[in-house]
């Protein structure tokens, strides 16, 4: 996006160019298949000075169904998703040293990370599936509908 060129300067001031590449945007279609090559997803999400922040986490809902371990910051809409050491881990927005931690973290145990990515897939199935989200909208509809009947 918007800050790739100050990143890309960022790497190269920090000598790490070696180790991150800057994809871009990647076409819907190719999203799975992206995310399944990776074993660790990072959202690391922060509040934007106009108080903008995640109204979904939807970034951390692809990469838990996708089998990815994945670490969020701690902003309500990602602590929706990621229930920190359940199906995830979670770290406090903007603290840059336990995003580092939490990376070395499921870096050094493999069982936590197959653990983490397992049980963040199956409650994604569980929570976030589009017949699951459907059948939730379907009963507050109907419990609309049969409230305004009884309200006449």
């Amino acid at each position: 996006g918007q800050e790739k060129a100050l990143l890309v300067q960022l790497a190269e001031k920090l000598n790490v160019t070696e180790h991150i590449e800057f994809i871009g945007a990647i076409p819907n279609e190719e999203v799975p298949a992206f995310y399944r090559s990776a074993r660790i997803a990072v959202v690391p999400s922060v509040v934007a000075s106009d108080g903008d922040q995640e109204g979904l986490g939807l970034v951390a809902v692809e990469a838990l169904g996708c089998g990815c371990a994945t670490i969020v910051s701690d902003l309500p809409a990602l602590r929706d998703v990621v229930r920190d050491g359940e199906t995830g881990l979670v770290f406090p927005a903007g603290n840059s040293m336990e995003l580092g931690r939490k990376i070395r973290q499921l870096l050094a145990d493999e069982e936590l990370l197959e653990r983490l990515a397992g049980n963040g897939r199956t409650h994604v199935m569980q929570h976030f599936d589009w017949k699951h989200i459907g059948n939730r909208y379907h009963r507050i509809m109907e419990d609309c509908l049969a409230n305004r009947s009884t309200d006449r």
